[in-house]
């Protein structure tokens, strides 16, 4: 009995997902007839007493692919404390913890991502509101400024947000953002990989609006 109750639960609850979706791709508020997307972002650490260490700007540029899936390329210029983002590797850096915790350091990304639509939100809340979520890969450079050495290097991007469109042209949202950066310095005489190697990651809340055009 009990599993028959767990299969009719299991079954209305992907009836209903399955329904929302439908609505999604026929809806014009949230599947617009646009094929391009311009998007700007604003994030801060989500650390209220400390929301200033960590910045971020990102442009986006979104191209149509389907009824849920957007191909984005963005620029993001970040400005962060060293503490926020990283552990110090002290051979690759050549300054200590003192100096370097207390950097204000420059990074600036570039990437492609997938973005997928979705509207699960709009099933729980009263709200015409409709969920963004994309995976990128990313290219980064850093200016680390306690010991003036730039790093470069690769990573991914994760975004997720909850956006409520004010007409067909523009919509507006809250988003969550995180980063993850492998970076390297230039190599002198015979370092290994890891004595020049630092990892970065960090997490912004923000505000996104879009405009399709």
């Amino acid at each position: 009995m009990h599993n028959k109750i767990i299969i009719i639960l299991l079954g209305f609850i992907y009836s209903t997902m399955a329904l929302a979706e439908f609505e999604l791709k026929s809806e014009s508020s949230y599947n617009p007839e646009f094929n391009n997307r311009y998007t700007f972002i604003l994030g801060l650490n989500p650390s209220l007493a400390r929301s200033q260490d960590v910045k971020s700007f990102q442009f986006a540029y979104g191209r149509k692919w389907d009824e849920t899936i957007w191909v984005d390329a963005f620029f993001q210029s970040t400005n962060a404390s060293f503490r926020d983002i990283g552990e110090n590797n002290m051979a690759a850096t050549g300054v200590s913890d003192v100096d370097i915790y207390a950097a204000s350091e420059k990074l600036s990304l570039v990437g492609i991502g997938v973005q997928y639509i979705s509207r699960y939100s709009a099933i729980l809340l009263p709200f015409d509101l409709y969920e963004s979520t994309t995976a990128s890969l990313v290219y980064a450079t850093m200016s680390e400024d306690a010991g003036g050495k730039s790093f470069s290097g690769p990573g991914l991007k994760a975004k997720f947000s909850i956006m409520k469109p004010l007409g067909d042209y523009t919509h507006v949202g809250l988003n969550m953002d995180y980063n993850l950066l492998t970076l390297k310095r230039s190599q002198e005489a015979s370092e290994t990989s890891s004595a020049r190697s630092l990892t970065a990651s960090w997490l912004t809340l923000g505000f996104d609006i879009s405009f399709f055009l």
